[in-house]
């Protein structure tokens, strides 16, 4: 998102139990667009996940 420019981030999209969700990383922090997957899912499954997340784009830095 906003590839070239000054507010470039890193979209994603995952699929969790059937339901895509898509978010960005921004700051090292993802921002999930809606629907979001806190109102589906546990806390920790949500942390769980995007700490995945973020090593993947991390990742994909390097």
């Amino acid at each position: 998102m906003f590839e070239g420019q000054h507010h470039e981030r890193p979209q994603f999209k995952v699929n969790i139990k059937g339901n895509d969700y898509l978010g960005v990383l921004h700051e090292d922090e993802i921002k999930w667009f809606h629907p979001h997957p806190h109102k589906d899912f546990e806390d920790e499954h949500v942390e769980a996940v995007e700490s995945q997340i973020q090593k993947k784009l991390n990742n994909m830095k390097d």
